[in-house]
């Protein structure tokens, strides 16, 4: 069989990194039994299968969009597909293949026979990391992304449920009433809350309250992972490991800078991927059932934006993520960015309430972004400095649809949904 990727050996590949022998579950049995397996064996996810083949995966990120489901739900209602990987792909193909399905693991099959060999997860990509050099002599600070959400420890659990598809992404910091970190909550800490497994013919009784109305730190991991700014990407990869946990807190004299996730650390390999025709566009924090036609638009802003920035730097991946914000005023948002590119990562982010507008700014601080890092290092080779002069103003979109609808009010814009992605 012809390889199926030029990149160097040294890359471990997917029949190296998966685990060969995955925790499974038939089709036809219940929420209840799956959740047992889950919480005993401490895994997020677990295969489905019907008559030997996989025929999918029950996470808990999906069932964090359904917590209304009883416990006798039978697998086959609630199990979604998972992104297959041939037993050859190299690391940076398997990261940007689970980042770009928004997974958190794939199923490594046989291409020819179509059987289940094995998961390959983002902790066993994790797992790798520290032994990569290219990727674990990074700074976390690289790659860390803004915590806008944070809930109270004196909050009830019911809150959460306005920052579910936050979880789907990462862990949550939880702050007591000093506004100082003392632990984390993770989508899985909701679901072995909400959702009981059944004990010898017997509802687990868990907590004393209503799990809705118990508070936040009852439920809550502490103490939380803390490193700071200038910690590697191994290291992080390795506290990760050791304290069996998705996300990790960047802080500075207690305070809370940020944080750094499994699919943050993942990302580092991304500019390691063959060269494509296209960037990798991942879109979080819209609802599945979003206006289309919203949705052409800010493909249009994002494409643009690009096409601009490819002029200074090759863009391998644009990560967006949409942060609502119900207490700031009916509409109000942030949009997040994370620019993939040869070399560099840049980080930007604008709270608006036009969401397209928003989506313009962010567009055009990563260009001066990218501009400027490359004015910068013209000057040190040429040995003086230059004071960078941003591009005029011209126009992000050429569409006049669109400029049309750039004031437009998207008050109306749905909290969000699992990530989607394309090739721009």
């Amino acid at each position: 069989m012809a390889p199926r990727s030029n990149m160097p050996k040294e890359w471990p590949v997917a029949s190296e990194l998966m685990s060969a022998d995955p925790i499974t579950a038939e089709a036809h049995d219940t929420l209840s039994k799956a959740l047992g397996v889950m919480r005993s064996k401490r895994i997020h996810e677990i295969v489905v299968l019907r008559k030997g083949k996989m025929v999918g995966m029950v996470t808990y990120d999906a069932l964090g969009r359904r917590h209304t489901l009883t416990l006798s739900t039978k697998l086959e209602h609630i199990m979604i597909l998972p992104p297959t990987l041939p037993p050859d792909l190299p690391f940076p193909e398997i990261a940007e293949k689970l980042l770009a399905s928004g997974r958190r693991a794939g199923c490594v099959v046989d291409p020819k026979r179509g059987t289940l060999l094995g998961v390959v997860s983002r902790t066993d990509l994790v797992r790798a990391l520290p032994a990569l050099p290219k990727l674990a002599e990074h700074l976390v600070s690289e790659v860390m992304s803004p915590t806008t959400q944070q809930v109270g420890a004196d909050e009830p659990c019911r809150t959460l449920f306005s920052h579910l598809r936050e979880l789907e992404e990462h862990a949550l910091p939880v702050l007591d009433r000093d506004h100082k970190l003392v632990g984390s909550v993770t989508l899985s800490d909701v679901a072995n809350a909400f959702w009981r497994p059944m004990a010898g013919g017997k509802k687990d009784p868990g907590l004393e309250t209503a799990p809705e109305d118990a508070q936040v730190r009852s439920i809550m991991t502490q103490p939380p992972l803390t490193l700071t700014r200038t910690t590697t990407a191994g290291e992080a990869a390795r506290m990760m490991l050791k304290g069996r946990s998705s996300s990790v807190f960047v802080t500075e004299q207690q305070s809370l800078l940020g944080r750094v996730s499994q699919a943050d650390l993942l990302s580092l390999a991304v500019r390691h991927t063959p060269e494509a025709s296209g960037v990798y566009i991942q879109i979080s924090g819209l609802a599945a059932g979003t206006d289309p036609t919203l949705m052409t638009d800010l493909d249009a802003v994002l494409s643009k934006g690009l096409k601009r920035i490819a002029r200074a730097e090759e863009p391998r991946m644009l990560s967006v993520h949409v942060v609502s914000h119900p207490t700031r005023g009916l509409g109000a948002m942030t949009i997040e960015v994370r620019l993939h590119g040869h070399s560099h990562i840049f980080n930007a982010s604008r709270t608006d309430y036009n969401l397209l507008k928003a989506t313009a700014d962010v567009m055009e601080e990563l260009e001066r972004q990218v501009r400027g890092s490359r004015e910068g290092a013209r000057d040190r080779v040429r040995g003086h400095s230059r004071r960078f002069v941003p591009s005029g103003s011209a126009e992000l979109l050429s569409d006049p649809e669109v400029d049309r609808k750039l004031p437009e009010s998207m008050q109306d814009v749905p909290s969000s949904a699992r990530p989607r992605s394309r090739r721009a």
